[in-house]
């Protein structure tokens, strides 16, 4: 059997990073890679794990409309964000680490944002407000500020990503026989071909 893929996590990672590289104006890079740090000033952002869902265990199983099955479930991650300004532009006023996530997190009421996150399959649920971390690092003040946002998703399984999800068997009409008098033929016997239930003609 070929393994399930019902979230396409590269598109919504591509998504992410090219949100946060615009509207921050900064090199953005995923946190936790092996990859020597960004000059000064970048942003690292990093999946940190689901967050608290009200969604319990259960999936919905419907109909893909080609006659096979369709798993849905509602999943959510929580997207931590971080910026970093450091020499000489922290003592730049206009590149305050603060500031710029400030920016970053009202970009998230831009009608045009949000449709670009609804066509990678994710949806804004919840925002922190920028907390400003700022330190020094040996001789260095580092402008530093991190908040986390709260991202839903919908993991989808049909026969196209996983090769155990068979058709799905269903009822297109029905036909039934009985000696009842009167159901649609007021007056006469009810035989096999007299009933056709038919849910396309009622």
């Amino acid at each position: 059997m070929s393994p399930p893929r019902p979230v396409d996590w590269s598109t919504i990672r591509n998504g992410l990073r090219a949100w946060f590289q615009d509207v921050s104006g900064l090199d953005t890079v995923w946190g936790q890679q092996a990859a020597p740090q960004l000059p000064y000033p970048y942003a690292s952002i990093n999946i940190i794990g689901p967050g608290p869902t009200d969604f319990g265990l259960h999936a919905y199983y419907g109909d893909d409309g080609a006659g096979g099955l369709e798993i849905t479930r509602q999943g959510e991650f929580v997207l931590s964000c971080q910026i970093h300004v450091g020499p000489p532009d922290n003592v730049d006023g206009s590149c305050d680490g603060w500031a710029i996530g400030q920016g970053v997190v009202a970009s998230l009421d831009i009608p045009e944002i949000i449709e670009d996150f609804r066509s990678v399959g994710l949806a804004l649920r919840d925002r922190e407000d920028p907390q400003n971390l700022s330190l020094v690092v040996g001789s260095e003040w580092i402008s530093r500020t991190r908040f986390d946002l709260r991202f839903g998703y919908a993991s989808v399984m049909t026969g196209d990503n996983t090769t155990r999800l068979r058709a799905v068997g269903y009822f297109d009409k029905i036909e039934i026989s009985s000696t009842i008098d009167g159901v649609k033929n007021p007056g006469g016997s009810l035989e096999l071909n007299d009933e056709v239930w038919d849910p396309q003609n009622p």
